[in-house]
């Protein structure tokens, strides 16, 4: 990131609908149901981590009262993915529709025994992702975080050579600024963390 460059990214972050429909589902099945809502922020190396951090929240706060996630089924039934514009934005991005998406899969904070009425106590010892076919489906790279009993996080991108390069980088500033952040000072900039890699 240069300095003095204003970059304005999105992501697209994944929203657990299990106990937000109507009627909550719980446990009772091992269906997946994701919602989805797009973050959009500005930030240059002067950014404030701490002021990022509560931007990104309270987007997702206000998106999540919005309901946003359950648009994310609709627009893409109703999206024109022939239209002119779109596909002129898609050779422009590699054909990609999307850089990033952010996936949390298990609880935070850990605890790895779910409950569920008329079942036995479901305890989870592991848990593995795997398999490239997400990208680029949905994203250029994604980033899941799983948690059984700490932090693991996982790498998904396509196979090329270039791909792989990028997402490595991509991810060991993710990881080393997401172990670190408990220790940054109020006024830490993104500076000082790229100036430390």
């Amino acid at each position: 990131m240069a300095n003095n460059h204003n970059l304005e990214l999105s992501f697209d972050t994944d929203v657990n609908l299990r106990d937000r429909f109507p009627v909550k589902l719980g446990n009772r099945n091992f269906q997946l149901f994701i919602g989805m809502i797009t973050l959009k922020f500005k930030l240059n190396e002067e950014t404030s981590f701490w002021d990022l951090a509560h931007s990104i929240y309270g987007q997702l706060q206000e998106s999540l009262e919005n309901r946003d996630h359950f648009l994310y089924h609709v627009v893409n039934r109703l999206f024109d993915y022939q239209s002119p514009d779109y596909v002129k934005n898609l050779e422009e991005n590699g054909n990609l529709g999307n850089m990033l998406n952010f996936s949390n899969v298990g609880r935070y904070p850990f605890s790895p025994v779910y409950k569920s009425d008329g079942f036995d106590d479901i305890i989870f010892e592991k848990m593995h992702a795997y398999g490239h076919d997400w990208s680029p489906n949905f994203a250029g790279y994604f980033i899941l975080v799983h948690s059984v009993d700490f932090m693991s996080y996982t790498l998904v991108c396509e196979e090329q050579e270039e791909n792989q390069i990028v997402g490595e980088r991509l991810f060991g500033y993710y990881v080393n600024l997401v172990e670190s952040s408990h220790a940054l000072e109020k006024d830490y900039k993104l500076i000082d963390f790229h100036s430390s890699e």
